[in-house]
């Protein structure tokens, strides 16, 4: 269906019609690898007929047509999705790293007895925990992952095609203006993996992660589209900005945070454009749902009805809470519906609260055409007229000040956060005044930031999303501190899961909700980018 949201895979509208379903630079020009980059090709994501191979070859944003990974562009490594469960190496990967943290696998791949087979009989196609990972590199690390799900839209299953796209970049590379050519403009190269790894610093500061939900036909090619010029951009504006800012003088912090907001901005409607010139496709669109973390400031960017969350979460009472979330953005609220309307749109709004509102217009012969589920998306250009545009709603916010509302509001543990003023003087513990370990307060909190298309948050909330991938990235029990290389420890007993295994599970859960909804007739395709913050 077009931008489907609801539970439903089909919505009859007014008329007839039916709406079916910075601080690490580039290193000299004279290391980079100058190589022309090559586009990635369709994005046809099928179930059988050589799929694996399919979703290996996109696995990374290539350079000069390779897909080996040997080389990144120039704003660093993106870690792309595999679909966990139809590519098959990956879903085997998926599950020895969930078996292990269900304690009915070791980590050198056999089964822990009483958990299933013999003890010493192997039924993973990866020998150990460490190659499991391995396999699944290109989509992830202890920190940060993504994944993604095809959905089903009726028919064969290997004529599927996901029209969902993700990414994460960690770190995220803001090039120096020497990297420009003699117009200003970024140059489309490509760098060695091995000479960003080895300058990469090891707590990322800068970060970008996204997901992009193709809708339509050809949606796949707007989502793809988006996949690869939204980093692209984000970084060859951000080196300007930086640019600016020296020639300046310098800026107050008011001032570089209002410029990220509107670059964001910027890009997303750059896109926008440029895809309709350069795809000129009949049809497609994407939601767009970034989040950038630079420094001590995050910056989230939507448009469409993907979110983007950020969540805080206590290691020591394993309780996570959302912080912010953006918004859906849906034809009937108040704002958008107004523009739709003076731009000679109409909503409509269906009885049934689980359906969505749309978006669509009478042509000449006064039959209903659109049928969009949203007010904003990359794409869709025979909306644009009728009030869809491709603005992001931008939004900032600091860690610090994230870190500094959980102190205020008590959520950091008093019993361990506190001593007394007797206690250094030797006194009586409990007596005098309780004085907050600021230093211990904030090793507690933790951040994460996600990114999800509606196919997942149709049927999990942000806060349980949030709450799931928190546990793997910070639980202190999470499998990915159990044991050593090599060693079969690790079983028996249950552990907080990976977090390439964590956002599987929930898209799994996610599926389970749509077959049960629709009766196995429809479900929509999944995917999730999630990063640690802090």
């Amino acid at each position: 269906a077009r931008g489907e949201t609801s539970s439903m895979a089909k919505t009859t509208i007014p008329g007839g019609a039916t709406a079916a379903a910075a601080a690490a630079c580039l290193p000299p020009l004279a290391l980079l690898l100058l190589l022309p980059r090559g586009a990635i090709g369709d994005v046809r994501q099928s179930a059988g007929g050589g799929a694996d191979q399919q979703l290996r070859d996109l696995e990374h944003i290539a350079c000069g047509g390779d897909a080996t990974g040997s080389t990144c562009p120039f704003y660093g490594c993106p870690h792309l999705p595999r679909d966990a469960l139809y590519d098959e190496r990956a879903k085997d990967a998926v599950n020895l790293l969930s078996a292990v943290a269900s304690g009915k696998a070791n980590r050198d791949g056999t089964l822990v007895a009483g958990g299933g087979d013999d003890g010493d009989t192997k039924e993973f196609k990866f020998p150990s925990f460490e190659e499991a990972l391995g396999e699944l590199a290109s989509s992830g690390t202890d920190a940060s992952a993504t994944l993604t799900l095809i959905g089903f839209k009726g028919g064969p299953i290997e004529e599927q095609i996901n029209q969902d796209r993700a990414f994460v970049i960690s770190p995220f590379r803001v090039p120096s203006s020497a990297a420009a050519n003699d117009d200003g403009i970024i140059m489309d190269i490509c760098v060695d993996r091995q000479l960003l790894q080895q300058s990469a610093p090891a707590v990322p500061r800068h970060q970008l992660l996204g997901v992009f939900d193709g809708h339509d036909k050809l949606g796949e090619k707007v989502s793809q589209y988006a996949t690869e010029e939204v980093p692209k951009l984000v970084a060859a504006k951000l080196a300007a900005l930086a640019d600016a800012e020296v020639s300046d003088g310098g800026w107050t912090n008011e001032r570089r945070t209002e410029a990220t907001k509107k670059l964001l901005s910027d890009v997303f409607i750059e896109v926008d454009a440029n895809g309709r010139r350069e795809l000129a496709i009949p049809s497609g669109g994407c939601t767009a749902s970034v989040v950038l973390h630079m420094d001590d400031m995050l910056y989230a960017a939507n448009a469409g009805d993907s979110r983007s969350i950020v969540a805080v979460y206590n290691t020591q009472t394993d309780t996570t809470r959302v912080v912010y979330a953006t918004r859906e953005d849906k034809p009937d609220l108040e704002d958008e519906r107004a523009r739709v309307e003076q731009s000679g749109g109409r909503v409509y709004i269906p009885k049934d609260p689980r359906e969505s509102s749309r978006v669509f217009y009478l042509d000449a012969n006064k039959q209903a055409r659109g049928g969009l589920a949203m007010s904003r998306s990359l794409g869709d250009w025979d909306l644009e007229s009728k009030g869809v545009i491709p603005d992001p709603i931008v939004d900032a916010m600091s860690i610090s000040d994230i870190v500094a509302a959980e102190l205020t509001s008590g959520s950091a543990s008093q019993e361990n956060s506190c001593r007394s003023d007797n206690d250094e003087a030797g006194g009586d513990a409990g007596e005098g005044t309780c004085v907050a370990d600021t230093k211990k307060d904030e090793d507690i909190i933790r951040i994460v930031a996600i990114s999800a298309t509606d196919g997942v948050l149709d049927f999990i909330s942000p806060h349980d999303i949030a709450q799931e991938i928190a546990r793997s990235l910070f639980g202190s029990d999470r499998t990915a501190d159990i044991g050593s290389e090599g060693s079969k420890e690790g079983g028996g007993s249950a552990k907080h899961l990976h977090v390439l295994a964590a956002i599987a599970e929930l898209m799994a859960t996610s599926a389970q909700g749509w077959n049960k909804e629709m009766h196995g007739s429809y479900r929509d395709d999944m995917a999730i980018s999630a990063t640690m913050i802090k």
